[in-house]
Parts: structure tokens; sequence; C-alpha cells
């Protein structure tokens, strides 16, 4: 009398071998570097990243300073010279597979869980302190605001950090900064999880 096979056993054999172990371990790295590249492509390629790092003679071509006035590098007031994009990408590149945590065993599939290891936003505010306002982030005041457009000036002042911009004492303009709701690091990250998730 022939016997019925135990799918759920075999599966947990096949989950318990050195080459399962290995497959699953280089085909999750390689899908989440992939993703990672993919993620440091967008993060240099989005216009934010462009206009900073074009310098305080950009273009306002993230369109987030009303009538293109200006630009977000003189706004911000980045010390002329600086590179503040650059620790945020540093920041992105260290994203990487932690470890295998568990291994689930149905009779149809075999799924295996990892950990990925992905900047938090207290990291990514600990690398992109603005020049003022107490040490907020920039990167999270592109999406959720910023102040002082409204005292904001784009000329040439050799005393400011990035030499082209200054705020005022008086207002001299009523439209604000418009920030890009969630649509900075924060939608670049959703992209990565949504890579790595297929």
């Amino acid at each position: 009398m022939a016997r019925r096979l135990d799918r759920k056993y075999v599966a947990k054999l096949v989950s318990e071998s050195d080459t399962y172990k290995s497959q699953v371990s280089n085909e999750i790295n390689r899908k989440v570097n992939d993703s990672k590249k993919l993620m440091l492509k967008e993060f240099q390629d989005h216009p934010v990243t462009k206009e900073i790092q074009d310098g305080p003679n950009s273009a306002n071509t993230s369109r987030t300073l009303a009538g293109g006035y200006g630009n977000l590098y003189t706004f911000i007031g980045f010390r002329y010279g600086s590179n503040p994009t650059g620790l945020v990408k540093n920041l992105l590149a260290l994203t990487k597979v932690m470890k295998r945590t568990r291994t689930q065993v149905t009779r149809s599939k075999v799924t295996t869980y990892f950990t990925v290891s992905v900047p938090s936003e207290d990291q990514v505010r600990a690398v992109s302190k603005m020049p003022f306002e107490g040490g907020k982030s920039w990167v999270y005041g592109i999406e959720r605001g910023i102040s002082g457009f409204s005292h904001y000036m784009y000329k040439n002042y050799a005393l400011s950090r990035s030499t082209k911009g200054l705020q005022t004492k008086k207002k001299i303009r009523s439209v604000q900064f418009k920030p890009l709701y969630g649509g900075y690091i924060t939608q670049i990250l959703k992209n990565f999880f949504i890579r790595i998730s297929k």
C-alpha cells in the first residue's frame, strides 16, 4: 500500500537544508541591494536633492518657493561649500539585510523572514539638522514646512552662510514655503519597502 507524501514534512526538510538557506539568503540580499541602488538613484535624481546640490546659484526646480524665488540652498541657509545631501545619501547607503529571523512552513510553501536595517526618522534627523531653528531637520522640513519664507531675501550677501540669502526683520511677502507633503524621503523609503516586499 502506497503511503501519502507528507508535503509539510518535506517542506520542513527543505527549509532546514544548507542549500535552501544559502539560496534564499543570496536572493534576499540581491533584492535588497537592487532596491537600495534604485533608492539612492531616486534620492539623487529628486528635484530637491538636485536643487540643493547645485548650491547658492541654483534655480528653484523643486517648486517649493512661491514664484520660484531664490532656492532651497540659500533659503535654508546652508554654509557655502557644504554638501548636506551627501550626509543623507551616505546614511541611506547603509541599508542592508541584518539576519534571518524565522521560517514558516505550510503544506504549500516555505516562507522565510528577514530583518532589513533602514535609516529611522531619528537617524535621518541627526544627519540633516538645519543651520537654524534649533536643529530641526531640513529633510522633514521639506515635507512638513519650513518657516521664514516671508522674511527671506535672495541676494548677494557676504555675511550670510550661503553668501546669497538673508532673513529680513520686516515681512516682505505673505506667501509661505510649500511643503512636499510626504513627497521626499518618506516616499523614497516607502518605494524601497514596496519593491522588496514583492
